[in-house]
């Protein structure tokens, strides 16, 4: 390695933790160092640019489903900017993500945050999952091929889903739904009942390309109007690789 690249990497590594002791400060959030470091961009997104603040109910008493949790940030979000009688719900799949969430949220002394180790799919199955980064991991190896992650790993996963989850938490309505879960979102929206949507009130959705004609943003905004959502944010990110990813927040609040 270079002296140039030497000092680039060391710049670029005090820049991260600059920005992780900064996040942890001001959100007043108790996190390990080692454990969340190479999570810092998706702190960042959830603590610093809120991207799921749009439609979120703040400071109300809540019911919340947290979708692919990875380490559990937007459940600590959500906890720390809901009343405290709030019940906020989270499913994450991926067993090393799982331990880092219930030690983060015991770590914040977060109590109204129940966790399982399962997968959300379609139906109650069990699946394989392509390992990729913490964050990448999906039931689509195309997916984590087209982020050039090309020695994956698989393991198998028992998912559960939407409609059983409301069943087994005995839910009659989610004031907001949080899904990113790495292409999956596909299969998990498409084949929820109709009666299982209409208990769900804001639905946000963070999407990703399966270079799919029938797995994509707009086909996922269809189907959420098909089933009487209003589209409030329909967007496609930056991103330096040949991919689309992008943002959906769908929504039965009445604004009249």
């Amino acid at each position: 390695m270079g002296l140039f690249s030497g000092l680039y990497n060391y710049y670029q590594q005090q820049k991260r933790n600059f920005l992780f002791y900064d996040i942890t400060k001001n959100n007043q959030i108790d996190i390990d160092y080692n454990d969340n470091i190479d999570s810092i961009d998706i702190l960042k997104e959830i603590f610093y640019q809120r991207c799921y603040s749009d439609y979120f109910p703040f400071y109300s008493n809540s019911i919340i489903l947290d979708i692919g949790a990875h380490k559990g940030y937007f459940s600590i979000f959500a906890s720390k900017n809901l009343s405290k009688d709030s019940k906020i719900i989270s499913y994450e799949a991926f067993e090393d993500n799982f331990h880092i969430m219930n030690k983060n949220l015991k770590d914040n002394n977060i109590e109204n945050v129940k966790t399982y180790n399962l997968g959300v799919y379609s139906e109650n199955k069990l699946i394989d999952m392509y390992l990729g980064k913490s964050e990448n991991n999906s039931i689509f190896q195309d997916y984590n091929k087209s982020l050039n992650q090309n020695n994956i790993d698989n393991i198998k996963i028992q998912c559960i889903s939407i409609d059983d989850i409301l069943k087994e938490n005995n839910l009659n309505i989610v004031d907001f739904m949080k899904i990113d879960v790495e292409g999956y979102e596909y299969p998990i929206i498409f084949d929820c009942k109709k009666e299982v949507l209409n208990k769900i009130k804001t639905i946000s959705i963070e999407f990703h390309d399966l270079k799919r004609a029938d797995y994509s943003g707009l086909e996922l905004v269809k189907f959420l109007e098909r089933n009487n959502f209003k589209i409030v944010k329909f967007i496609h990110e930056p991103t330096i690789i040949n991919n689309n990813f992008g943002k959906i927040i769908a929504t039965n609040i009445s604004f009249d």
